[in-house]
């Protein structure tokens, strides 16, 4: 077997740590995480947790070390296996996939791996476009993955199948087929919003919150868009085989799809509660698409050790302000 696949046992548990300290402290003062006194001094080591940093406030007379009051206080996984999960979420890896590749178990990587989504949503919940603006719309296929009605997840059932089919029409969330909209800036910044239906009412409320008022929206000639008012509003007629007509085109928002489909493919299916969560943490890497992985990552991880956001992001509440329409609505089983 070739050593590359013991890639997580490769990496140094005392450097690992030593990186969690200087991704912590590196734009903010060293202080007690409770009382917030700059008078601290070192306390000892660990002997379970090499290369973690002990410390004692003299106000409070309390000791704290660089993971307190953060997503990862009392985490009991290895640091080097959460910077890894958080390295192959960023290349689009799914929750068993970093299951398999890290060693842990899956409720872990499935756990942890919203908490990395949520804490990249915390940089992409205020964003709105102004200027020009291209929006476009899909209806993607999402059902009930993972739920059921009753709250209780029954036994002896039928499996259930993949390749759930797309019914024919446009979607709406009752046929769990959601639309996204994705309005995308030609200042290369870009808003997804899951919406639960297509209608007038529900695309002039979505457009508000993704676009500053009196931007210029370029979009195909639906109905919903022709309605849109407080905006400088032009389209295409894409029944009439017409794309583009000088700079009034929407091809940034198709190209936008084309990145998304195959990102959420990846999953094998997605519950269409769950849709907003998936895609916010695509939005985040569409804006962040001229860092790497190994950046996105440490932007990723510095949210994570952030403690003002700590609550947060554990109990989902950037993912909760991305559903402007009740998709969340549901209980998790």
């Amino acid at each position: 077997m070739a050593i590359i696949s013991y890639l997580h046992e490769l990496f140094n548990e005392q450097k690992c740590n030593e990186y969690i300290h200087q991704l912590r402290w590196q734009d903010r003062q060293l202080q007690c995480p409770r009382c917030q006194s700059n008078k601290v001094k070192p306390w000892g080591n660990y002997l379970c947790f090499p290369g973690l940093k002990r410390y004692k406030c003299k106000g409070c007379n309390r000791t704290f070390n660089d993971k307190t009051n953060t997503a990862l206080s009392g985490c009991k996984i290895p640091v080097k296996t959460v910077i890894l999960s958080s390295f192959l979420l960023c290349l689009s890896s799914s929750s068993r996939r970093i299951s398999r590749e890290t060693g842990s178990h899956i409720r872990t990587s499935y756990h942890w791996c919203w908490y990395f989504r949520n804490a990249a949503i915390f940089y992409e919940i205020i964003r709105q476009l102004e200027g020009v603006v291209e929006a476009d719309e899909i209806y993607q296929t999402a059902g009930n993955k993972g739920r059921c009605p009753t709250g209780k997840k029954e036994l002896n059932h039928l499996p259930r199948k993949r390749g759930k089919k797309q019914p024919p029409g446009r979607g709406h969330y009752e046929k769990d087929s959601p639309a996204i909209i994705a309005y995308v800036s030609r200042n290369s910044y870009t808003v997804l919003i899951v919406v639960k239906d297509f209608t007038i009412e529900t695309v002039q409320k979505s457009t508000d919150i993704a676009v500053k008022s009196g931007s210029i929206i370029y979009t195909d000639s639906a109905k919903s868009y022709k309605a849109l008012t407080g905006y400088i509003h032009d389209c295409v007629n894409h029944s009439q085989k017409e794309y583009a007509r000088g700079e009034v085109h929407e091809n940034r928002s198709e190209n936008c799809f084309s990145l998304l489909r195959p990102y959420l493919d990846v999953f094998r299916g997605i519950g269409k509660a769950n849709l907003p969560g998936y895609t916010g943490f695509f939005q985040f890497m569409r804006n962040h698409c001229k860092l790497n992985a190994f950046e996105q990552s440490e932007t990723i991880l510095h949210a994570i050790l952030n403690p003002d956001i700590t609550d947060k992001v554990k109990n989902g509440d950037f993912v909760k302000q991305l559903d402007h329409f009740g998709l969340l609505q549901s209980v998790i089983n």
